[in-house]
């Protein structure tokens, strides 16, 4: 985590919870700009292209990061209609009761986590599982419950492509597959993509692919062998030349530059 810069684009494979308690920002989801003030709740599902930007030197954003593994351990779910919806609007205005609440469990949180107790993993799940739920009751409460049905049938078909490539890029490099996951033609589906989102599917999966790379390079100790092979490459040179090509630099490069920094 100590690499994750959250000013570049990184993708996270989990969900993020964030409270902006001062000045002005913005967060830039799967490539859609949304403001950041106070009082402003933020919550990104999991596989997500993620960047944040700093408008002003007062701006404050205390965020959790909770991984799918550590989620999946606990009695919450959600289903594909809930992480489409926080998608379309992944910040709410809240008041300044609600923010006090939720900042209050925030740093109950934080207190406990330090703490050195008999039941603390316990004590520490709990807290966190409240704080989720609160954050979820907000959003069925008070999320454009219909910006999903008035969107147009190709914004939908988009925001379902995003939400699939961002799922299945490391094994699935064919637009085919995911023209076949919702019932559509190769050709239909390249069309509206480009269309709707300003990118092509190969440019997608060349966006999505280097930001996981960068994000492996910074984040990990995997050798440059081993996300090749985690990302589905034949080998280290290919995945190595597709690199330096998006980004000007070799893996190592990169990663020497990171650690230096």
């Amino acid at each position: 985590m100590k690499y994750i810069n959250v000013t570049e684009e990184f993708i996270f494979e989990g969900l993020i919870y964030g409270i902006c308690t001062n000045g002005l920002g913005r967060v830039s989801v799967n490539n859609r700009i949304h403001q950041l003030m106070k009082n402003h709740t933020l919550l990104i599902t999991p596989h997500s292209i993620v960047k944040g930007f700093i408008d002003t030197a007062d701006f404050e954003l205390k965020l959790v990061f909770i991984s799918l593994e550590y989620f999946f351990t606990l009695p919450l779910r959600m289903d594909k209609e809930d992480f489409m919806m926080m998608n379309e609007v992944p910040v709410l205005q809240r008041t300044d009761n609600e923010i006090n609440d939720l900042l209050s469990l925030f740093q109950t949180l934080r207190t406990f986590k330090k703490k050195d107790l008999v039941y603390q993993e316990a004590i520490v799940n709990s807290l966190l599982l409240s704080y989720m739920l609160i954050f979820s009751s907000y959003y069925k409460k008070d999320s454009n419950k219909g910006a999903l049905q008035n969107a147009s049938k190709e914004d939908k078909i988009a925001r379902e492509f995003v939400y699939l490539i961002l799922t299945y890029f490391k094994t699935e490099k064919q637009l085919s597959f995911y023209a076949n996951k919702l019932c559509l033609a190769s050709n239909y589906l390249s069309s509206i993509v480009k269309k709707v989102t300003g990118h092509s599917f190969e440019q997608w999966k060349q966006i999505v692919i280097t930001i996981e790379s960068k994000n492996l390079l910074k984040t990990t100790d995997m050798s440059i062998v081993e996300i090749a092979d985690h990302l589905n490459f034949p080998n280290a040179s290919f995945f190595g030349t597709f690199f330096k090509k998006q980004t000007g630099v070799t893996p190592k490069a990169y990663r020497d530059s990171v650690i230096k920094t």
